[in-house]
């Protein structure tokens, strides 16, 4: 008998304190934490105003190191006609198909069947069009 009445004093008293817990718990993590800053005064300061720079002018140089080289004309016309047949890959022709591979920095030619009158076709047109650039620039396969 004594034990129900100290379970029955025990057990309202523990739940009012869990309860307490919870509640307060709860509660502050609702409450959102603003902080609000105080007010500053500021004093107005004089301001000094720099002069103006002067500007110094520099003379240019009369020899920077470089000189200008003026390319070979067969130098350039390779150049030129690889950077234009560059900028058509992929062609593809009726005997053949051209491609360009960078790793190997050489034009990839895939001859059509018949290969012997494709490889005919494309040495014309590569000599009619692109006759700067040798044929060891072309992989042919």
């Amino acid at each position: 008998m004594i034990n129900k009445k100290i379970y029955l004093i025990l057990l309202p008293i523990l739940l009012i304190i869990i309860l307490f817990f919870l509640f307060f718990s709860i509660r502050k993590t609702k409450l959102p934490t603003t902080v609000v800053p105080s007010p500053t005064s500021i004093y107005p300061t004089k301001f000094v105003v720099a002069p103006s720079p002067t500007p110094t002018l520099i003379p240019p140089a009369s020899f920077t190191g470089v000189l200008e080289e003026t390319l070979p004309p067969a130098t350039l016309d390779l150049s030129n006609q690889r950077r234009e047949l560059r900028k058509k890959t992929p062609l593809v022709e009726t005997y053949f198909t051209v491609t360009f591979d960078y790793g190997e920095d050489k034009f990839l030619v895939a001859l059509k069947e018949p290969k012997d009158q494709s490889k005919i076709e494309f040495e014309k047109w590569r000599i009619v069009n692109y006759q700067a650039i040798p044929p060891d620039h072309f992989i042919i396969k």
